[in-house]
């Protein structure tokens, strides 16, 4: 059921017409949230292509084609993305996008990337928050976008495969 449904905008036993209208208001934003998640949800399965990781091998390919990507975009060190500490913003930043990439175009669950980034599923999830909120610019989105595309392709051009999207 809706958000809408679920609310009894029309209760009689809320006496006044101020708090009915709070009460129709908020109804409609709660469904209003829900359907622009959605919609980015499926904006973001139709964006990048994904391909099949469940081999330890393919994996190692991902995380290696997606650390030397994020490395050239944010400048960064191959040993600064891979340290146990948080380090500076920049350097947290380019880890955070490393893991938004292994998760959404590699389509591994956020306990996987943790494995991979040696960081904890909800780690994973705040970083992956922090780049899904960070997308409204729209210069990081396109970069986020061009990274999307090629993490794919770098991966699966080892191996002889092509991309399926």
């Amino acid at each position: 059921m809706t958000a809408i449904a679920n609310a009894n905008v029309f209760d009689v036993s809320v006496t006044s017409t101020r708090q009915r209208h709070a009460r129709f208001r908020s109804a409609i934003q709660a469904r209003t949230a829900a359907c622009q998640n959605n919609e980015r949800r499926a904006r973001l399965s139709r964006r990048f292509a994904t391909f099949d990781v469940n081999t330890p091998q393919r994996q190692d390919q991902a995380r290696m084609a997606i650390e030397l990507a994020v490395m050239h975009v944010f400048g960064v060190s191959h040993g600064a993305i891979l340290t146990d500490t948080r380090g500076e913003s920049r350097i947290a930043n380019a880890r955070q996008v490393a893991m938004y990439l292994a998760h959404v175009a590699c389509g591994l669950s956020l306990t996987e990337v943790g494995q991979m980034f040696s960081r904890d599923r909800t780690t994973v999830a705040h970083g992956c928050l922090k780049v899904e909120m960070r997308r409204d610019n729209p210069q990081f989105d396109y970069a986020l976008d061009l990274l999307g595309w090629a993490i794919p392709a770098l991966v699966l051009r080892r191996a002889g495969e092509t991309v399926q999207r």
